[in-house]
């Protein structure tokens, strides 16, 4: 992928929060100073990291810190160090990448990390281009932790929801609010996108009001948090005895494997104190309900690399990013149409060699850019 040139102003000095200008003396960016000017105009806060500022994401102060903040990100991690990494004959960045970087077996990427580039502001990914007269084709699986999840658990609903073309995120939120899933609002579906994605990894019910109210912005209290966990084991009851079981065998074991063999080895819990040994076991048994998962996503999508090599390496078609479960690739504009296929067909095989009673679904995306729908 090219890049197109990265233009930016410095912040102004003079910041502006919910319109009160606030002096050069006040650095935004510490959280002590920021702490003590919050507690200055009233919020009882001991700290200024996202999870605690959640509980005021309504306050119209709070709303211009985190728009702040996510600029002030944007311009440290990516639009400032981007330039350092462009290649001035090809205006190209060649980062780094690791194929077994990430604990899952998923790759990783760095020098500059095109994995982790900004999703929320929808111009940023048009800086990465094709060249004149090619497309960018970005291809990824669509649900495909949650498809993984109810083919190892062989939950029924999850597959049926998934055969049909449901929307699980609809199908969950309708239990859980009790309304027919026509009736879901979009604000109840958020919800339950939260819950189920968060199910995955064990979360308990304070950590899910915690996980809710950053996804969200809605106050749920622990006892209501609880509440959707009861309505989702009642929901999926194949999927809640499979996430007890692969922990439980896990922890055991103190090993785990993807149904493709990847295998993963733990060392035991110190029992230097009994709360180390309880934290430590935590740790291994949510592992155990993750890794299985994100780890046959990243078997699924290393199958399909290879066999793509084979079929678009020839044709002159390069494979220019991997995220997680997407796959970027460049080609000839007249070939778009065709290679778009080619990638669709591959990515589906390969998820199908493992999800055997629901579809495998990759969802292609051409253009002139980066672009995900």
């Amino acid at each position: 992928m090219r890049t197109n040139p990265v233009n930016y102003t410095e912040p102004d000095k003079q910041r502006q929060l919910d319109g009160t200008f606030i002096p050069n003396e006040l650095n935004l960016s510490s959280p002590e100073q920021l702490k003590h000017a919050l507690k200055n105009k009233g919020y009882d806060i001991d700290k200024t990291d996202k999870r605690t500022r959640a509980k005021y994401a309504d306050d119209p102060i709070f709303k211009s810190l985190a728009d702040f903040k996510e600029a002030e990100t944007l311009l440290k991690m990516f639009i400032k160090p981007l330039p350092d990494f462009i290649y001035p004959d090809t205006q190209r960045v060649y980062p780094g990448f690791w194929q077994y970087g990430a604990k899952s077996g998923r790759f990783t990427c760095g020098k500059p990390n095109l994995q982790q580039q900004p999703s929320r502001f929808k111009e940023w990914r048009t800086i990465f281009t094709a060249e004149p007269g090619n497309k960018l084709i970005a291809a990824d699986y669509s649900q495909i932790e949650l498809r993984i999840l109810g083919q190892l658990a062989n939950d029924p609903n999850y597959i049926e929801a998934y055969n049909t073309k449901q929307d699980l995120h609809k199908r969950t939120a309708a239990a859980m609010f009790h309304v027919s899933v026509d009736k879901v609002t979009k604000q109840q579906r958020s919800v339950a996108k939260s819950v189920n994605f968060g199910l995955n990894y064990g979360m308990g019910k304070r950590s899910l009001r915690d996980k809710l109210k950053l996804d969200t912005g809605q106050d749920f209290t622990e006892e209501e948090a609880g509440k959707f966990i009861e309505d989702f084991r009642r929901l999926y009851p194949k999927v809640t005895n499979y996430m007890k079981k692969v922990s439980m065998n896990g922890f055991s074991k103190l090993e785990t494997r993807t149904a493709a063999g990847r295998l993963f080895k733990f060392e035991k819990p110190s029992t230097e104190t009994e709360e180390r040994y309880n934290l430590e076991r935590g740790n291994i048994e949510r592992e155990c309900k993750n890794l299985p998962v994100q780890g046959l996503c990243a078997d699924m999508l290393k199958i399909a690399m290879a066999n793509l090599f084979l079929i678009l390496e020839p044709r002159g078609v390069k494979l220019v990013n991997c995220v997680h479960d997407e796959l970027v690739f460049e080609c000839k504009a007249e070939e778009a149409e065709e290679i778009g296929a080619i990638i669709k067909t591959e990515m589906e095989q390969a998820g199908s060699l493992f999800l055997k009673d629901l579809p495998c679904v990759a969802e292609v995306t051409l253009a002139d850019y980066w672009k995900k729908e």
